[in-house]
């Protein structure tokens, strides 16, 4: 991770690097993921809101589409060789166990 430079253009993120890549491109679709949490209590948000870059977590939660009264949806990826616009996950975070 010391190699990559990792920053979030809502809600997108992009990843560059100096130098010859440490990754081919499918490598680092297949590693990577641009998640957007939604945390189930209060408490999960606060664990979430405590962590900083270079912490390593594990995540508990499940996969969620949205759809709000007007229409408006956003669904979630379901693999993990896609990029782009529609290729992050939507993770309804569960307190751990």
């Amino acid at each position: 991770m010391r190699r990559f430079d990792v920053s979030q253009l809502v809600p997108f993120f992009r990843v560059e690097w100096s130098g010859e890549p440490p990754l081919t491109p499918d490598e680092l679709t297949a590693c990577a993921a641009n998640m957007h949490l939604i945390p189930a209590r209060d408490t999960v948000a606060r664990q979430l809101g405590r962590l900083k870059p270079g912490h390593l977590v594990h995540l508990t939660g499940l996969l969620v589409n949205l759809a709000r009264f007007d229409g408006w949806t956003w669904r979630s990826s379901l693999t993990r060789t896609d990029s782009g616009s529609g290729a992050c996950e939507l993770v309804y975070m569960q307190p751990s166990s």
